[in-house]
């Protein structure tokens, strides 16, 4: 089975979404700046940081979103 048949446009975006907010770190990033960044409508993003705050992987403070790393995922990394 080749992999391309296993992408899905979806959750490439919500992994796109994740970089972003990784990339821009301690500055956050408003969910305008990352619709922009990934050449997306504002509505997919909505839902995008929706889905990553949900799982444990981003929060919002004043509006801007911040990329988190879940506790268990940290304990995890550490160890290997």
């Amino acid at each position: 089975m080749a992999a391309s048949k296993h992408r899905n446009r979806a959750q490439q975006r919500v992994l796109q979404t994740l970089s972003v907010l990784i990339d821009r770190g301690k500055a956050g990033a408003l969910p305008g700046e990352i619709a922009n960044a990934i050449a997306t409508i504002p509505s997919n993003t909505t839902r995008d940081l929706a889905n990553l705050q949900h799982g444990g992987f981003a929060r919002t403070v004043d509006g801007r979103w911040y990329a988190v790393i879940p506790p268990a995922a940290a304990t995890k990394i550490g160890n290997l």
